[in-house]
């Protein structure tokens, strides 16, 4: 396949259209799983050392080849390292040639969780891409704790003590007050401020919204009687009006979390962070998971938190939204990774959409 590696970098970096960045990132299905399906092809572990240590005094000498993706498997490459002085960090690196231009503002943002008392960790570098044999990368603090699927898997009773504690970090999390709505501006990042790159929250939950809805109308999964009702429903929606935009991390789910004895010692991956509202956070969180984890969430969340006005409304209109987004980012990863994890979870995605849109009498 030929790829032009200029315009796909131009396009991965441009956010200003974007509802979540893993969906509605400007690349073909295609060029995306060859990018990303290829990622741990030819990785040069002296390189990234080398490009890691013009940036610190206490230089890696040690990069662990094991994998720390995980299940989950990411858009990067990590792994652990060691520095002169013994201490075990992270590197975390683009595909080669690929950039980033995210990397600021998800240290920026975990900066401001860590000012506001949250566990997450620092930044010791950034690189952004100089070339095609580059690769951007973030070296940053490891940070201790289990993550809370692996935890669970092997402690399933320990799941509504983790759940209300989960909520109670989300709401402290809430407290961190931002500019703008939807993802943050990287290059003014770099200064450690957070800017979101919409000046509404309307226009941040409606970017990607037209193109989500017609990937799946492609798909068969919606009519166009459905995707006007669906349109109309986000257009000059008063539950959409927001004069305080916050700190949203936007993938708060058990593999970004980690635990300790079921306390979460960390937070971790900004790299969805964005600016926006208490319920689209939950919204988010709640794609993830059953009804029964919600109540627990929610339980511990509202013990940090005030109450939320129009909550139930708002978190319904933010689900859909969220359902739309993760059904469009399913179908097309399994346009290349054609597997029965992502069939199973494309059946309950439709399940998912079905209950929304009946709630909002969308037949």
């Amino acid at each position: 396949m030929q790829i032009d590696i200029n315009k796909i970098n131009a396009d991965i970096v441009d956010r200003n259209d974007l509802f979540y960045w893993q969906a509605d990132r400007k690349v073909s299905p295609e060029v995306a799983g060859t990018i990303w399906a290829d990622r741990f092809a030819n990785i040069d572990f002296n390189e990234l050392k080398t490009i890691a240590n013009k940036y610190l005094t206490d230089k890696i000498v040690e990069i662990n080849p094991a994998s720390l993706n995980g299940t989950k498997n990411g858009i990067n490459i990590v792994r652990a390292a060691t520095t002169e002085s013994g201490r075990e960090v992270i590197i975390r690196a683009h595909p080669r040639g690929i950039r980033n231009g995210y990397f600021f503002a998800e240290s920026a943002a975990a900066n401001a969780a860590i000012a506001a008392g949250l566990p997450t960790y620092h930044t010791y570098a950034t690189h952004e891409l100089t070339g095609p044999d580059d690769n951007a990368m973030q070296v940053i603090e490891k940070m201790p704790g289990t993550p809370l699927n692996e935890w669970l898997a092997a402690n399933p009773s320990d799941e509504k003590k983790i759940a209300i504690n989960a909520g109670k970090m989300m709401a402290r999390l809430h407290k961190i007050q931002v500019s703008g709505y939807g993802p943050f501006d990287n290059d003014i990042a770099k200064s450690g401020q957070l800017k979101g790159l919409h000046k509404t929250f309307e226009s941040a939950v409606n970017a990607a919204l037209s193109s989500n809805l017609n990937f799946l109308s492609e798909c068969g999964l919606l009519s166009e009687k459905q995707i006007s009702a669906i349109l109309e429903l986000y257009t000059n929606n008063p539950l959409l009006i927001s004069d305080r935009p916050i700190l949203v991390h936007n993938d708060f789910a058990d593999w970004n979390l980690l635990t300790m004895d079921g306390e979460i010692s960390a937070i971790i991956d900004w790299d969805e962070c964005i600016g926006g509202t208490p319920a689209s956070d939950i919204a988010s969180y709640s794609s993830f998971f059953e009804a029964t984890r919600m109540e627990s969430f929610l339980s511990g969340y509202f013990s940090v938190s005030d109450p939320i006005p129009d909550f139930d409304e708002k978190f319904q209109l933010l689900r859909l939204r969220y359902i739309i987004m993760k059904m469009t980012l399913r179908l097309r990863r399994y346009t290349f990774m054609q597997n029965e994890y992502f069939k199973y979870k494309i059946e309950l995605g439709k399940k998912d959409l079905a209950v929304s849109l009946k709630y909002f009498g969308i037949i």
